[in-house]
């Protein structure tokens, strides 16, 4: 993963050809431990960054076999970021088909991401209004029983008085 990171801080500044070393071996890494979403997402990054170089067919491969790894174990980011590399180069390749293709199912997985996101804040505000207002029953309840408590320790403190004057 520290790879990868340096990688992408490197194909943010430019330097291609080194986040291209930090990316490939990154990825003899994740094919070591067979660590399928690292080694997609390190395909994908491989595909951005000869995508940015202009080296299609190399973004072809790697973003190919991103989509292909991610699609098998049902990652739909990565799904998301290979289709969008993919649309990219099959646009500028003339593969007009391939690339509407690749961009309907770049939109498809960003709606479900973004549904999936949605959904979570809805159940997130539903825990948040459970928990409010079982908070406001419980404080009800713990300022009733103090009450209770006082009540009882002020008629202790009468009969105490009144016992100890009689």
């Amino acid at each position: 993963v520290a790879l990868n990171n340096i990688g992408n801080i490197l194909r943010d500044q430019s330097k291609f050809h080194e986040a291209i070393q930090y990316y490939i071996n990154g990825l003899a890494i994740f094919e070591e431990l067979q660590y399928m979403k690292g080694i997609a997402g390190t395909n994908n990054n491989l595909g951005v960054v000869y995508m940015y170089m202009k080296d299609y067919s190399k973004t072809f491969i790697y973003s190919e076999k991103a989509l292909r790894i991610s699609t098998e174990i049902g990652l739909t980011p990565e799904i998301k970021e290979a289709a969008l590399a993919l649309y990219e180069v099959n646009k500028e390749m003339g593969n007009h088909k391939r690339a509407l293709e690749m961009h309907e199912l770049f939109i498809s997985c960003r709606d479900s991401i973004q549904s999936d996101e949605s959904r979570k804040d809805v159940i997130r505000q539903e825990y948040k209004y459970q928990y409010e207002t079982q908070k406001l029953i419980d404080d009800a309840a713990y300022e009733k029983q103090l009450a209770i408590e006082q009540e009882a320790k002020e008629k202790q403190q009468i009969i105490t008085f009144a016992t100890a004057s009689g």
